[in-house]
């Protein structure tokens, strides 16, 4: 794929990222609703992690984002891989 869609799926995730920290600083669970649309595949794959956090001291705002960037990078160098592979003639 063009490096111009790694750069939009970049911003995209830092965007994501830096709601999710300004959500936790500001405790609004509005702007934290709105980080999770802008992770929209990541969020959903790290709601069960969120179910089972349970009362240790890691913050769950950042675990969500942790796992929701981790699993949008994993599906979008699949799906870029998947895509330059078939664009190849063979």
């Amino acid at each position: 794929m063009k490096r111009k869609y790694w750069w939009i799926f970049g911003v995209i995730q830092f965007a994501g990222v830096m709601a999710t920290v300004e959500a936790y600083y500001l405790e609004d669970g509005i702007l934290w609703l709105v980080s999770l649309l802008t992770l929209l595949p990541g969020s959903l794959a790290s709601i069960p992690i969120f179910m089972i956090h349970g009362y240790n001291r890691w913050n769950p705002f950042l675990t969500v984002g942790i796992v929701a960037v981790s699993a949008n990078i994993l599906l979008f160098t699949t799906t870029s891989s998947l895509i330059t592979r078939r664009q190849k003639p063979s």
